[in-house]
């Protein structure tokens, strides 16, 4: 008997890796961020080879990656065929880079199917001809990472360089905005490809009109009018990276860990009930007196639940404070280092001051939860 379609209806979805596109300026440290994946394995695009430098000076661990950069395009793809159809123990795919791999794909479709001709009639520049006849090898590129993702359960991480574009606006002044760099029409197809799209930005403070920077990091991950981000899970707008890569990924692989537990707890709604007809009116049922209300003194009245760490019995203060402080001391981070980093990932507002006693108890359980995943 065949199945019905209907049959097959699902309303949950797969536990499968992010598709991540991260782009930031040179030197932000794109490559040392990926590098602290799961288990990553670099595909490196023609000329960029930081990588290589990075492991070099020891400024990340040993990283396996492919012996040589890609010069072509038909060498990028037989890199991810590989990890598709051989055995492997790798967890994430890195691509360094998808505006070097867009390069790569243009560069065939000129010498496949313009024969190498740039300009006239019948170029590749034609009215935007190149850029279009690119597009069904990168919707079918996107489709074998996704093929590497469900079947291989491997991470997808794309780096890429960054732009900043003038936006022509209707209904006022022009204005900048920072976005990838790579062809506008693939774009339009990685752009709905990718579960997050981070942008990578220097830890900039403005005081008294004098620019500083801190050291630290940032991961923006909501877009707006002047910078290209989103994701689908519900991150904070903007994850702290820290001054290391280590600790910057930490922070993001904590802040996707706890958004993706939020949708995996929440509980499927019961269908409406549906009402074929007008209800008839029934007798209301005879219900027995309700008991007597308690009348409640100061002696009698239940204590009211903690709001803060302060307000817990004191020895469950110092457990709980006592480890945090435990954990922060072996990751050689200060108090105040540890309140920049953490802030928005547990709830506090980010630049305000405020002791260890002030956390909530779940904030300061949530605060102990990622100093250790920062300590392994």
């Amino acid at each position: 008997m065949t199945m019905s379609v209907l049959s097959k209806i699902q309303t949950t979805a797969p536990a499968l890796p992010s598709r991540i596109f991260l782009y930031a300026p040179e030197k932000w440290g794109k490559s040392s961020f990926a590098a602290y994946a799961p288990k990553p394995i670099f595909v490196m695009t023609e000329g960029e080879t930081g990588l290589l430098s990075l492991v070099e000076s020891g400024q990340v661990p040993e990283t396996a990656h492919f012996p040589e950069d890609c010069r072509t395009w038909s060498q990028l793809q037989e890199c991810v065929t590989a990890l598709r159809r051989e055995p492997h123990e790798f967890r994430s795919l890195v691509i360094d880079t998808a505006n070097g791999a867009e390069r790569l794909l243009s560069q065939h479709v000129l010498d496949t199917e313009y024969n190498g001709k740039m300009t006239g009639k019948t170029g590749y520049m034609s009215f935007g001809e190149g850029d279009r006849a690119c597009v069904p090898h990168w919707v079918q590129f996107l489709q074998s990472l996704d093929d590497l993702r469900v079947k291989k359960k491997m991470m997808i991480i794309l780096l890429s360089h960054v732009r900043t574009k003038t936006v022509s606006n209707p209904n006022g002044p022009d204005y900048d905005q920072v976005r990838p760099e790579g062809i506008e029409r693939l774009w339009s197809l990685t752009h709905k490809w990718a579960d997050i799209i981070g942008n990578g930005e220097l830890d900039i403070r403005v005081q008294d009109e004098k620019v500083t920077h801190t050291g630290g990091r940032v991961l923006v991950t909501a877009g707006n009018a002047a910078v290209v981000a989103g994701n689908r899970y519900g991150l904070p707008d903007r994850i702290p990276c820290g001054k290391s890569a280590e600790a910057g990924w930490q922070n993001f692989a904590s802040a996707v860990r706890a958004a993706k537990s939020r949708g995996q707890r929440q509980p499927i709604p019961e269908p409406a009930k549906r009402v074929d007809a007008e209800p008839q009116p029934q007798p209301a049922p005879t219900l027995p007196p309700p008991p007597p209300t308690p009348v409640l003194t100061p002696e009698t009245a239940p204590p009211p639940p903690p709001t803060t760490v302060a307000d817990l019995p004191t020895n469950t203060v110092g457990k709980l404070s006592t480890r945090a402080i435990e954990l922060m001391h072996k990751l050689k981070l200060s108090w105040t280092e540890a309140r920049q980093q953490y802030s928005p990932l547990i709830g506090m507002p980010e630049g305000e001051v405020y002791k260890l006693t002030d956390l909530t108890p779940s904030q300061l359980e949530h605060l102990i939860e990622m100093l250790e995943e920062s300590q392994k």
